[in-house]
């Protein structure tokens, strides 16, 4: 099976980065483009499994280890939504990531704060 721990460490940097970027409501966003890069040694059709399908998608994407993804539904067409449910173990916190794809052969989406998100899978 593909190691998941390598998909929650982009997946948490992404979100410390959002975190970091939505609690400022002073400054504007910054308008930097920021690149994560990650290999994964699996064929990429596991790969694109893990990242699109709702029920695989459960199983990584979730801010840290005391948190987990009890819900994933996605629409992969181009602008079909979806809406990946983000919760902690311990049942106090919780939010919905939405956001709505712009591309489904690259993986482009736009969150509903408006950062796009660009996803690139290469062999």
């Amino acid at each position: 099976p593909i190691n998941t721990s390598e998909i929650s460490s982009v997946i948490y940097l992404l979100r410390i980065y959002s975190n970091i970027q939505t609690k400022n409501t002073i400054l504007p966003p910054p308008k930097k483009m920021i690149t994560v890069s990650i290999t994964i040694n699996k064929p990429i059709e596991i790969v694109w499994e893990c990242f699109t399908s709702p029920k695989r998608i459960m199983r990584w994407n979730f801010p840290a280890n005391d948190w987990h993804c009890p819900s994933a539904i996605n629409d992969l067409v181009e602008d079909g939504t979806f809406t990946y449910r983000m919760k902690s173990k311990n049942r106090k916190f919780g939010f919905n990531l939405n956001g709505k794809f712009t591309m489904v052969d690259e993986l482009c989406y736009v969150l509903e704060d408006d950062r796009n998100v660009e996803v690139t899978f290469t062999k």
